[in-house]
């Protein structure tokens, strides 16, 4: 086989001149579709199309047929790279020294310290981590990871059943929202929120919805008395009438 751009002998039946650096553009049968597509030529020796490439980088970073692992060059996307006796990495095709960037997540969970959410997104234009649920951010120099998971408590209630909403301006003319947080326990809105560790969460007493807001009075449905006790079964909780003896799940809430 020769080199289309220095027309040489090639010592070997690859599409990559170590001469000139030229690389060969070989249609070939890709072995893992099977289609008649330009193939690329990794490390190890194989012919794989382009598209059956990604799709194996994607998954676990390995070469679709012996599973060698592959990298790939972030400047001419080709997966020709090869550790230099320095250390360094370097491209074959395009000559591009990579530079290896530590990552701030170092195998551990990258947390939002406001909502402890982990689904943070990257914002390459401001630099910063954006989190998608509480909408803060904050700068990529600065760590915010932990290994002890934490949740977001209510207050009122110390329930951790807190939802983030997003209600519209009305009296601004542009599409505009403020965050407000809901507690799905006492039903309060914009309470005032503290993090704390799991293991603290399990020795705390959720406060029920009467008990945070006394002035809410249950009554039964039947004939609206206020003499009503509460029968904790294995199932679920029912209530109980002193008055009418009835028995029901829900009572009536009224306000005082």
């Amino acid at each position: 086989m020769d080199c289309s751009n220095c027309q040489k002998k090639l010592e070997d039946e690859t599409n990559f001149c170590p001469r000139c650096g030229f690389k060969q553009h070989l249609i070939l049968k890709c072995p893992i579709c099977l289609e008649n597509k330009k193939v690329s030529t990794l490390l190890c020796g194989h012919n794989v199309c382009i598209v059956c490439i990604n799709t194996s980088y994607k998954n676990k970073q390995q070469c679709p047929m012996c599973r060698e692992s592959i990298e790939k060059c972030p400047e001419c996307y080709q997966y020709r790279v090869v550790k230099m006796p320095d250390g360094k990495k370097k491209c074959l095709d395009c000559k591009t020294k990579i530079i290896n960037v530590k990552t701030i997540i170092n195998s551990k969970k990258l947390i939002c310290i406001e909502c402890r959410s982990s689904r943070i997104l990257f914002d390459p234009l401001t630099s910063r981590y954006n989190c998608s649920d509480c909408f803060g951010y904050f700068d990529s120099n600065t760590s915010h990871i932990t290994p002890v998971p934490k949740t977001k408590i209510c207050m009122a209630c110390l329930s951790n059943t807190i939802e983030f909403m997003d209600y519209p301006l009305v009296e601004d003319n542009f599409d505009r929202f403020v965050l407000k947080n809901r507690c799905k326990n006492c039903g309060l809105e914009n309470v005032e929120t503290k993090n704390i560790s799991l293991e603290e969460y399990s020795k705390l007493v959720v406060k029920s919805k009467q008990e945070v807001n006394p002035d809410i009075i249950k009554i039964c449905p039947n004939c609206d008395s206020n003499d009503i006790y509460t029968l904790e079964t294995t199932v679920n909780s029912t209530f109980n009438c002193n008055n009418c003896s009835n028995n029901f799940l829900s009572p009536k809430i009224i306000k005082c």
